[in-house]
């Protein structure tokens, strides 16, 4: 945990001066079955910082509807042929649930992003039953467990015991595991003593 896993890259969008809220603004993108255009535009703007910092690894979210498009895999593969740069340190996180929706699809899209290079990294994970079960086979880098376990951990011996266990079994898959809303030194410390590779929060950097 002493140095830096990846970089976790938030987008903003301006109009008429000001900043749009993202939740409305996704939200609207998704009513309007824009979510894939709109993932686009994020990554095709994400090159230039790619380009400054070519040895960082970074990471961007992508929507359900992004996830199982073929459309997108096709438009990322050609974009990735023309700017090689995004082939090398750079993770997709996805959220469980949305992956959940079809397992079976969203590992031969999975794999395909592995071909060119990029990573993925289940986040909120932990908030399905069945988490653990469709792990195997299924070819990533990371899991970020759900910000839930991480709510009063210290006195928590259940969600003690869960994020334990999650660390046992994915690092026999080769995965890693990531804590996130580290708020306090003692939560810090209990989920390194747990066995995370990494962790995420404003104790870490705001």
């Amino acid at each position: 945990i002493n140095k830096q896993c990846y970089f976790e890259v938030f987008s903003h969008f301006i109009h008429q001066n000001n900043k749009v809220n993202n939740s409305h603004l996704f939200s609207m993108a998704d009513n309007l079955n824009l979510t894939e255009s709109l993932d686009k535009v994020i990554i095709e703007n994400f090159i230039p910082l790619k380009e400054q910092f070519p040895n960082d690894l970074f990471a961007l979210n992508i929507s359900k509807s992004t996830l199982y498009s073929k459309s997108f895999i096709n438009w990322l593969v050609v974009l990735s042929q023309q700017t090689p740069i995004l082939q090398q340190n750079l993770i997709f996180e996805v959220n469980e649930f949305d992956l959940l929706h079809d397992v079976d699809e969203a590992k031969l899209h999975i794999e395909v992003l592995k071909d060119l290079g990029i990573n993925v990294c289940i986040e909120h994970f932990g908030t399905s039953l069945t988490s653990f079960k469709y792990l195997q086979g299924l070819n990533i880098s990371y899991v970020k467990l759900d910000g839930s376990y991480m709510q009063n951990l210290t006195d928590d011996s259940q969600s003690q015991f869960f994020v334990q266990t999650v660390n046992n079994i994915c690092h026999g898959f080769g995965i890693k595991v990531l804590a996130c809303l580290i708020e306090n030194s003692q939560t810090l410390e209990l989920v390194e003593d747990l066995g995370c590779d990494g962790v995420q929060g404003n104790w870490i950097a705001k």
